[in-house]
């Protein structure tokens, strides 16, 4: 049997991106395990990009593949979070 380490010159994507849907936002912003309410900035879909930086207790609408935007370094789950508008929970796969 052979084997070899494989490498590549470029990353793919070029960017950090979303795993899952979700909200991107600072790490820094949501330790409290109490919960913490968050301003949503903008919404960022797949095949999208973020025009907007996050800032402190913000945070962006993000969908599986989209890249993070800058500031951002987590992902919320959207079945881990409640919108405080009295809308109702994101769906899974609705932009």
């Amino acid at each position: 049997m052979l084997a070899e380490d494989v490498t590549s010159p470029i990353d793919l994507p070029p960017w950090d991106n979303s795993a899952m849907d979700g909200y991107a936002v600072r790490a820094v912003d949501v330790r409290d395990r109490n919960g913490v309410e968050l301003r949503v900035i903008e919404t960022v879909a797949a095949g999208a990009f973020p025009q907007r930086p996050l800032g402190a207790g913000e945070a962006t609408r993000i969908f599986t593949g989209a890249p993070l935007p800058r500031g951002a370094d987590s992902v919320i789950r959207q079945e881990d979070t409640e919108p405080t508008d009295g809308s109702p929970p994101p769906s899974t796969g609705s932009a």
